[in-house]
């Protein structure tokens, strides 16, 4: 099931209202066929930090309190107090090609209480989704002989993509409170960062043959038996994989 907003005018300058959510469900015949977005990081940005002008994940709770932006690389965090800018991932992991852009939002609160006390709250919360997906479907991986060791022949899905997913959330908080006594400033705060990771990786999830030779490779596929030197198979423990 997808919920979706969408606007009939979304130039800079000229917009008009959110119409949704609408709402549809797709059995999901082809993923080619679902809908999607590419290139968000085109997209233009409010200035004012209410969000894209074309984009909203909710429009009813998308406020000047938070900015969304897309970003490559680690997000500017320390422009906001932070000692090193830690909250982004250390380089761009998208797969085949690179130059993937994620989309994250930063809460900041500057509260002054009088002229000799200042306070500035950072909250930040960062989700990231890293995974590989072959397409088409599943087959193994195939090494094939050719008598000589220095020559092989390989076919088949990468052996190394079948599985392979990294989730991570990263939690901020950064407070500091300064208090203003004639030329000095005293600052109290702190910064706290908070990960948590999950990491799935299987080689070779759909299998793993090798052939001394083609020969041996033909008689493996027009028989019931199999004739490879050596071959892998894994399994998972959920059903539906």
């Amino acid at each position: 099931d997808y919920n979706v907003y969408v606007r009939e005018i979304c130039g800079l300058g000229d917009t008009s209202a959110w119409e949704g959510p609408l709402n549809f469900s797709t059995v999901c015949p082809n993923q080619f066929a679902l809908p999607y977005n590419e290139d968000f990081e085109n997209f233009y940005i409010t200035d004012d930090a209410t969000g894209m002008l074309c984009w909203s994940p909710n429009p009813s709770n998308t406020t000047s309190d938070y900015r969304w932006n897309p970003n490559q690389g680690l997000t500017p965090t320390s422009a906001f107090g932070a000692v090193n800018p830690t909250t982004g991932p250390n380089g761009d992991h998208t797969f085949p090609n690179g130059g993937g852009t994620y989309l994250y939002t930063e809460a900041n609160d500057a509260s002054s209480f009088g002229g000799d006390l200042s306070n500035k709250l950072t909250l930040g919360f960062t989700a990231l989704r890293d995974f590989r997906e072959i397409k088409g479907e599943p087959f193994p991986s195939v090494v094939i002989g050719n008598n000589r060791e220095d020559a092989t022949t390989i076919l088949g899905v990468d052996p190394f993509s079948g599985k392979n997913a990294v989730d991570q959330n990263i939690f901020q908080l950064i407070n500091n409170l300064k208090i203003y006594e004639g030329n000095h400033t005293i600052t109290i705060g702190t910064s706290n960062r908070l990960f948590d990771f999950n990491n799935l990786f299987v080689d070779y999830f759909h299998g793993h043959y090798q052939f001394n030779n083609v020969e041996d490779f033909y008689n493996s596929a027009q028989n019931d038996t199999s004739t490879a030197s050596s071959y892998q198979l894994k399994y998972s423990v959920d059903e539906n994989e």
